[in-house]
């Protein structure tokens, strides 16, 4: 490191060993300030910045309660909903959970948006060379079996502020725990 550089010690931790993927902070300084955080909090970090799979049912699970929780207090929920879908809240919990916890990278060019074929780099046709995938209001208006007009005339404001809105509460707890922590 440079005597005069502006970067600081934690963007030169070294990787981890294991499936921490943040380089500026080591995993072991997560790991201590995850201490500072409730159990679904800490289980949210887990599954989002270490992928550790294992979370991701009671997470989903907790997500479900919270959604039908704002579904029974707004008055969202209707029989004719429920009765055609019955599995929608599951499924609007789990469409939350993904959005909120997976990344967006294409996998089939690692985010670089080309793929070598030997001789020469084209374009990847699956993300058309952007190298990140892009979820469309179509895309989720049929993981939870609805209508696109239906998802966006009803469900998609609910989704994106009301629902997205639980896990902002979770990044606040985690920034909070790595300010007081670290």
């Amino acid at each position: 490191m440079r005597k005069k550089s502006k970067e600081n010690f934690k963007s030169f931790t070294a990787q981890s060993s294991s499936i921490w993927h943040n380089p500026r902070i080591a995993w072991e300084d997560m790991a201590f300030a995850l201490a500072g955080v409730n159990d679904i909090t800490s289980k949210y970090a887990r599954l989002k910045y270490a992928d550790e799979r294992t979370f991701h049912k009671p997470l989903v699970k907790y997500i479900g309660y919270r959604i039908d929780k704002l579904c029974l207090e707004r008055g969202w929920l209707t029989e004719v909903i429920l009765r055609i879908h019955p599995d929608f809240l599951d499924r609007l919990a789990e469409l939350a959970v993904h959005e909120m916890t997976s990344t967006e990278l294409c996998r089939k060019c690692k985010g670089k948006g080309t793929i070598y074929t030997g001789y020469t780099a084209i374009d990847c046709f699956h993300c058309l060379g952007s190298g990140v995938l892009k979820k469309t209001e179509t895309f989720r208006a049929r993981y939870v079996g609805l209508s696109l007009r239906q998802w966006r005339e009803t469900w998609q404001m609910r989704f994106r502020g009301d629902i997205l809105g639980i896990f902002d509460v979770f990044e606040y707890d985690i920034q909070r725990a790595l300010r007081r922590r670290l």
